[in-house]
């Protein structure tokens, strides 16, 4: 069960870039941006999300990762996407499957997992449609 309290984007956002420092990465935030969380929880999901869009665009010479916090609606949300090979649209659910994976060393618990933190949180993990290459998961809390 998360223990949610107030969070500051800007602060969760600087300590993921010591954490993954990493070229490819760029961090985008809304000034003084907060959201209600439980930070660990957080930090474990975009890690976890950060970590497949690196290795979804390994190898690239032009290997790029936004990770951004906005608001739509009222409501706060963080997307990662990559500039990888993207995921084919028929794989968009399965991929959230216990135990799937296209990776030959996954487990395939990290996406489930992830899913299952950002629903305790009142919230979800969607991957999002996209037309030609790349993936965006977006988080909503």
């Amino acid at each position: 069960i998360p223990e949610k309290k107030e969070v500051e984007v800007e602060k969760l956002f600087t300590q993921l870039q010591k954490l993954l420092a990493h070229p490819s990465l760029h961090f985008t935030w809304g000034n003084g941006m907060k959201v209600t969380a439980d930070a660990d929880q957080l930090t474990l999901v975009l890690t976890n999300l950060i970590k497949n869009a690196r290795e979804a665009t390994a190898g690239l010479p032009d290997a790029c990762i936004h990770i951004v916090a906005s608001e739509a609606d009222g409501s706060p949300y963080i997307a990662v996407s990559d500039n990888g090979p993207g995921i084919p649209e028929e794989m968009t659910e399965e991929v959230f499957l216990p135990f799937y994976t296209t990776k030959q060393s996954g487990t395939g618990i990290g996406l489930c997992l992830s899913r299952q933190i950002m629903r305790l949180h009142g919230g979800d993990l969607k991957l999002m449609p996209q037309h030609g290459h790349g993936a965006t998961f977006m988080m909503t809390l």
